[in-house]
This record gives structure tokens, sequence and C-alpha cells, in this order.
């Protein structure tokens, strides 16, 4: 058995479960020359820094398909008014870590779209082991050729609920997403996490994306009694980082949120001008 502790310390932890990239000189570069002040970005900033255009569904061509799987998602009314009263205000920028065929995206995307906010989608569109093994999602990831079309469900469905202005498809894995974000040093409201559900990843996935948030901000995810691995990385985040864990009332939709911190020297400051 490998003896990691003895190589792993507490510096190598932080450095792994941090947003923040070690880059190498082209990245460095782009930061050194890039002032990349911290902004809530708009649907076309994302799509100019990401894409190089205003908006990339102008050069999709959208693929007729079969209908995909019924696949019901675990957001609604309840969970939109848990991140809304977490957060004080109704949200204009927010993350979705998993999208697969679009239904969560729907939801999120339409609430934030009244708004004019901006939803970010990330994920790979590739599957995960469920999809690749059991023979229920076949249908649906028509992977005959080894390239699922879960994106193309994806795209469908953001162009038949008119999103193609709100919500941003970012196709890349979750890790290259938190760590891309944190060089464009976006203010992000909330965060829904609904991708790995593996074990050790959920983990990593919920320390890259709690870095990105603010103080104040949320993150929710699903599926806490469904995968055992998800309980576990939740329940044991959770307890590492001293955080309250709270469900807002639709299944087992959990919501964490980034305690705010009152700087000591500030309320110092304030009681001395009252003395």
């Amino acid at each position: 058995m490998t003896n990691y502790s003895a190589h792993i310390n507490e510096d190598v932890l932080r450095t792994w479960f941090s947003a923040k990239t070690l880059a190498d000189p082209q990245l460095a570069r782009f930061i050194e020359t890039h002032d990349l002040q911290k902004i809530k970005p708009t649907f076309k900033d994302i799509c100019n820094r990401l894409f190089g255009c205003d908006n990339p569904y102008h050069a999709y061509r959208p693929e007729l398909l079969p209908s995909p799987m019924s696949y019901t998602p675990h957001i609604g009314p309840a969970t939109l008014g848990a991140i809304e009263a977490a957060l004080g205000r109704r949200p204009s920028f927010g993350l979705e870590v998993g999208s697969f065929i679009g239904s969560s995206a729907t939801i999120l995307g339409s609430w934030l779209r009244e708004t004019g906010g901006t939803l970010m989608c990330i994920d790979t569109w590739c599957g995960d082991i469920n999809m690749w093994l059991l023979g229920n999602f076949s249908g649906t990831m028509r992977k005959m050729d080894g390239n699922p079309v879960i994106f193309d469900h994806f795209m469908n469905a953001m162009f038949n609920n008119g999103l193609t202005e709100t919500v941003v498809p970012f196709r890349v894995s979750s890790i290259v997403a938190a760590r891309t974000l944190k060089v464009l040093n976006y203010d992000i409201d909330f965060v829904y996490l609904d991708s790995a559900h593996e074990c050790g990843e959920t983990f990593l996935e919920l320390s890259l994306y709690y870095d990105l948030l603010p103080q104040g901000g949320v993150i929710i995810g699903d599926d806490y009694l469904m995968f055992p691995a998800v309980k576990h990385d939740v329940d044991l985040f959770c307890k590492i980082n001293n955080l309250q864990l709270n469900f807002t009332g639709e299944g087992d939709t959990w919501l964490i949120q980034k305690p705010v911190h009152i700087e000591t020297a500030a309320v110092v400051e304030v009681v001395a001008e009252d003395a």
C-alpha cells in the first residue's frame, strides 16, 4: 500500500482543492497582461471572451433527433426561492455544473432570463458511468460512433425554450471550467453542482466551486440520498469546513451558503467611532 500521507501534506491539499491554477508560462503572460477586474458578466461578455463571438448559437446547426429520455429535474420553485432567500435578492449570474439534456438548465435559464441574467452550463456532454453502461440511456446517448449526442439534445432544448441569449454552454470538464473562471475573475451568485456523483470527485468539485463563490454565495446540489458518493462527500465537505447543510424542500436537493465574515478591523473602527 502506497504511503500517500508521507508526501501529501496540507500545502499539497490546499493546492489541489483550490480553483487557482498553477499557470504555465503562456497562461501566466495572459494573466499578467490582462487586468481582469471582478465583474458580473453578461451573456455577450462570456461569449466574446470564450468563443470570440457574440453568440455561439448562431454558428450551431440544430440536429433532428428522436426525443430524449424523460428526465425529471430535481429543482423547481422551492429551490429557486431558497436561492433567492439566501442571497437576499434575485441572482444575475449562476453556474450549472453538469447539465445533461438541459432539463434543469431550462428552469434556471428561464428564471434568470426574467431579469436579464445569465446562466453558464458546464459539461463535457460525454456522459457518466451509468450513461455508458446502462441500457436505459442508450436512446439518449446514441453512441454507436463513440460520440454521444447529449450536447445536441441540450442545444435543442435551449433553442426550443428561447434561451439562446441567456444560457452559455461551456463544453469542458468541471476542473477546467473552475480554473478558467478563477482566472476570469467573474462574480458568481450561485452554483448548481450536479456533475460527478463519484466519491472524491464530488468533494473536489465542491472545493473548487465553493472557492469561486464570494461570501454569501450559494452552492446547491441534489441526489444526496440517491448516490452514496454524493452524501459522503457533501457531509465530509461540510464537516471539514464547519458549514451548515440545508435542504430546499424539493426531494433531497441541498444548499450550502458561504458565510459572510465581518472584518475585525472594521468592527473595531466602528466601535471606536461610536465611543
